[in-house]
């Protein structure tokens, strides 16, 4: 029945992948030849690695740091959670957890394992669950889903108690799937606050970590669960070693994967596709669960304070114009602030006007917010290629309505910092999700409960919060209070979902069947593949 319950999990979570069929596994040793003329590395001696090409800089390995798309991509392979979602918005599946218990409706407990440990051998036990709780919590980089606990309290050995101040849809599923797990004693004695030195649970250990170039893993040689069918499907250890490259450029990312350097490509453009349509290569198109969104800085010292100056940007953005040149126009266009792929996302929003691109009636905006010779603002994004782009197309559309932007562009650990200090920018560019659904993406950016009495962007509104509570609340998450919610969060235009765009995921055809955790990224380890595999050179 695990072993059923392991395989459906997989299955679920790979079924919001859409696989192009263009795969060929040739476990022979002739030479195949690449669409750019190189010939990809044969297979050689041990160890066995693998190489996965990503756009994003982890740039530190701390369990509770800020989450971003660098860290999202590899720290499953060093930390475990509670439990792990199967796939956006599905059910819960155990990983260091047993099961849980609902008492009440804000009072849950959970069992863990009573097996647990670390690379090292600690044994974690309820007390080192409360410790990583309270850690984070106390830390705030991750306060969407901390937040809504009251306290985490350990019972004995192997049982937590939570408490919630919110029966918000959600609450307790996030909770259990957002905090790494380590051991207190562990943590207390490393020197770095695992940055860079991290001791987990999970499959793999850090070999070797250069911010902003690499990541090393070798398989966890200590893990705890040693009865493979028990083994979470998020924490599978198929291969010896795993080598994360971050490549931001996608030309380069393209020139890895076809010279060899690279087994399995992240973030390829659409553009390139074409050129690994052969026997070679396998391609895997992923339907994003990201918004690209706009966030204004709506502080009351700022000019984004201004309602209607808020209006005329949007208007004067063309969203198509922005998906064709970040995104090679495969994806979609915003019609609410967050992705379609949600459960509770409303069909008729497709249907609705969501600030359609209007020249005329951006000036008309501008001219109501004081303006009507334009002005000077500042965006603020990171360095990945996608949004440096939008930031440039967006800065060049504004250019059609005499608002000038001038676009600051810094690393995942500045924009961490930042986006908290209205003294930095104007707007900035940023993508936005959620684990299940639309109304936890609103919570992440608007929930004032999360950030000290205002939302993400210094906006104060008690009426959005109103809208906002009630339809979060697991009793009255209705189609018609979502519908509230987006709507007053269009009349007030504090931030604006633009687009989404489409993964494209490549790998050699050694790789041979493709594993995604729940949001979509590649497990190294959970993959399959052909005899002989050995991996790209390096």
């Amino acid at each position: 029945m695990k072993n059923s319950k392991k395989l459906f999990s997989l299955i679920l979570v790979l079924t919001i992948v859409l696989t192009m069929v263009l795969t060929g596994c040739s476990n022979n040793n002739t030479p195949q030849t690449t669409p750019s003329g190189a010939t990809p590395t044969p297979a050689s001696a041990e160890p066995k690695t693998v190489r996965i090409g990503i756009a994003a800089d982890p740039a530190t390995l701390a369990p509770w740091a800020v989450m971003s798309d660098g860290r999202v991509d590899v720290l499953r392979n060093v930390y475990e959670f509670l439990f792990d979602y199967e796939r956006i918005g599905g059910e819960i599946i155990p990983c260091i957890a047993t099961d849980y218990t609902q008492i009440d409706p804000k009072t849950y407990t959970v069992t863990i394992n009573d097996n647990v440990k670390d690379s090292k051998g600690n044994l974690i036990t309820a007390d080192d669950v409360v410790f990583s709780y309270n850690s984070c919590i106390e830390l705030g980089n991750q306060a969407v889903g901390m937040n809504p606990i009251e306290s985490v309290t350990a019972l004995d050995a192997t049982t937590v108690q939570f408490k919630f101040n919110t029966t918000a849809a959600g609450s307790f599923t996030n909770a259990v799937t957002y905090c790494a797990i380590v051991s207190k004693s562990e943590y207390e004695a490393n020197p770095d606050a695992f940055t860079s030195t991290p001791i987990g649970t999970g499959p793999y250990v850090v070999d070797d970590f250069v911010p902003g170039s690499s990541v090393a893993f070798s398989k966890n040689s200590n893990y705890w669960q040693t009865d493979e069918s028990l083994r979470a499907p998020f924490s599978q250890a198929n291969i010896e070693h795993i080598t994360y490259k971050v490549i931001p450029e996608s030309s380069q990312l393209t020139m890895a994967l076809e010279s060899g350097d690279i087994d399995i490509g992240y973030y390829v453009a659409s553009s390139d596709v074409h050129r690994f349509e052969n026997d070679s290569y396998n391609v895997t198109a992923i339907a994003r669960d990201l918004m690209e969104v706009i966030l204004f800085n709506c502080d009351e010292s700022n000019v984004f304070s201004n309602e209607a100056l808020r209006k005329a940007v949007c208007y004067a953005i063309d969203s198509q114009v922005v998906l064709d040149n970040a995104y090679d126009g495969v994806g979609g266009i915003g019609k609410t602030y967050g992705s379609p792929i949600f459960g509770d996302y409303l069909d008729e929003w497709n249907e609705q006007d969501y600030y359609e691109f209007s020249i005329e009636k951006a000036k008309e905006m501008l001219v109501e917010a004081g303006y009507p010779d334009g002005l000077n603002v500042t965006l603020m994004t990171d360095n990945s290629n996608a949004h440096v782009k939008m930031a440039q197309v967006i800065q060049s559309l504004l250019k059609n309505v005499d608002i000038t932007v001038e676009i600051v562009q810094y690393d995942d650990t500045l924009i961490s910092t930042y986006r908290f200090d209205p003294t930095q920018f104007d707007f900035y560019i940023a993508s936005k999700s959620s684990f299940d659904y639309i109304t936890s993406v609103w919570k992440f950016s608007f929930d004032a409960n999360a950030y000290k009495g205002k939302t993400l962007n210094f906006y104060v509104d008690d009426k959005l919060q109103t809208l906002l509570n009630t339809a979060m609340d697991a009793n009255t998450h209705t189609p018609e209070n979502i519908n509230a919610v987006h709507e007053y969060l269009k009349e007030i235009c504090i931030g604006y979902g633009i687009c989404y765009g489409t993964n494209y995921l490549v790998s050699t055809n050694t790789v041979t069947d493709l594993a995604l955790d729940s949001k979509t990224r590649v497990l190294g380890g959970a993959c399959t593949y052909a005899d002989g595999f050995v991996g790209a050179k390096n």
